[in-house]
């Protein structure tokens, strides 16, 4: 039997599938044919806080608004599982594509989880600006000049982007403990800038720290001024819309066994309604600290997020599931391709606040909060939007992963054939039920099942 496609069928809302990563995946062979592997993600250990931090420098960063940084533990980095969410990436809804909906990073999550701020100015500033002066002004230490005839990438500071392992040697030793107020803020600074730079703003090369967030720590309890949350997000959806696109040249790592990979995939693919938590915060915001919270008045605003030059949409309509909401059927959004491309290449001197006076304007305002019923249970397979939804997604990575509907949908079409009653109509149903599968099934009762808090038989696997 031949397996389904892999979609979308129509095309009217994931409009660049020709060109994304998981459509090469799909026509590939079942074996024989190399395809892209497991990506290698970067990411820095926040070695310097293993220790403790010096209280006199942790209190300039809570002055600054991220404390909450300095309680964000070292996380392991599971390559496999993120590749295997970047292949249902959706750059046109900025959502992951999964067999029961869409899912997507929203501000609530970047506050909850990070513990910095999302309310607030946008992390827009200054791209010129005499970076060696800045480093020297605020962090008392200033990068050695470029060597003469060496090669292109190989000084110590290269425009705002400095190399961490000297950064980190201005500061290898403990904070003395006569040190001058003007000594204990360029601690806090290069504390500051390592966790940004390790935690919210990885550089592609993971052996840089950008000083631009420098500028906004002059004095550091400006910093609290600033939606880092917002701007961490935005550079994390930058990432993730650029590299669908660039897969073939992106750092694949052959240190991870690609038969990890299969598994999430075949995991993702097998998800059950029940094994989904749409609201994993729903029990326990109570109980967060205060800046886990204080931004949850704009967490479903449906605003533009800024991030110097790079601009994107914060769209939580498309997920409301994630804020105990009755998903309905969401409106076009447009995340521009010409804004994917803007970069800083040759307009370092351009004022980006009067670039982007309108976004700016409009994330100031959070003038539209996404809203609806409240919604806690377990969504009809026949829902309106899950109908909708299904020819409007990627279905299948690959080939294996759309067995099982093939092999659900036969059961369909044998019951179809069959007398209600008989043996093998009742032997279906048993098999469906047991796969929790029973909801796909469009009789006149199934098709009634509503949207209610109480767990209904099987949306199953729609990959």
């Amino acid at each position: 039997m031949d397996p389904h496609e892999q979609g979308p069928s129509i095309q009217d809302v994931l409009r660049r599938q020709d060109v994304h990563r998981s459509s090469s995946l799909w026509d590939a062979p079942l074996e024989g044919e190399v395809v892209p592997g497991v990506l290698k993600c970067r990411h820095r250990e926040k070695g310097l806080l293993e220790g403790g931090v010096d209280p006199r420098i942790s209190t300039y960063i809570t002055d600054a608004g991220l404390d909450g940084l300095l309680r964000v533990p070292n996380i392991d980095i599971d390559h496999a599982l993120i590749t295997a969410l970047m292949e249902r990436w959706g750059p046109e809804t900025h959502t992951f594509h999964l067999p029961h909906g869409e899912m997507t990073i929203t501000l609530q999550d970047i506050e909850v989880i990070m513990g910095v701020p999302v309310v607030g100015l946008p992390v827009v500033g200054l791209t010129r600006m005499n970076w060696s002066n800045l480093c020297a002004e605020l962090l008392g230490h200033r990068p050695p000049d470029r060597v003469v005839g060496r090669g292109p990438n190989t000084a110590v500071m290269e425009g705002p982007r400095v190399k961490a392992k000297w950064l980190e040697e201005q500061f290898t030793n403990p904070l003395p403990a006569d040190a001058t107020e003007v000594r204990v803020q360029q601690y806090a600074r290069f504390y500051i800038l390592e966790m940004l730079a390790s935690i919210l703003f990885m550089d592609k090369s993971g052996e840089r720290h950008s000083i631009m967030y420098l500028q906004f720590f002059n004095p550091i309890s400006n910093g609290k001024n600033y939606s880092w949350g917002s701007a961490a997000l935005i550079s994390n959806m930058k990432v993730m819309s650029v590299l669908f696109a660039r897969w073939k040249g992106a750092k694949i790592t052959t240190e991870h066994a690609t038969h990890v990979l299969c598994a999430y995939r075949m995991s993702l693919a097998s998800l059950r309604p029940n094994q989904i938590f749409w609201e994993p915060y729903r029990n326990y915001l109570g109980s967060l600290p205060a800046y886990c919270t204080s931004g949850q008045h704009i967490w479903r605003s449906i605003v533009p997020l800024i991030h110097f030059w790079v601009v994107e949409g914060h769209h939580p309509e498309r997920v409301l599931r994630q804020f105990g909401m009755k998903q309905g059927i969401p409106g076009d959004i447009d995340t521009s391709i010409e804004l994917h491309k803007i970069t800083l290449q040759g307009k370092q001197d351009k004022n980006w606040a009067e670039e982007h006076a309108a976004p700016i304007a409009r994330w100031a305002a959070h003038a539209i909060i996404a809203d609806a019923p409240p919604f806690h249970g377990e969504m009809s397979y026949n829902d309106e939007y899950l109908v909708w939804f299904r020819p409007r997604t990627v279905r299948h990575i690959t080939k294996v992963t759309s067995y099982w509907d093939t092999l659900v949908e036969s059961q369909l079409k044998i019951m179809a054939k069959c007398e209600p009653g008989s043996e093998i109509y009742t032997e279906c149903i048993n098999a469906l039920q047991a796969v929790e599968e029973l909801g796909r099934l469009t009789l006149d009762d199934a098709r009634d099942v509503g949207n209610t808090s109480v767990p209904t038989l099987g949306r199953g696997l729609t990959d």
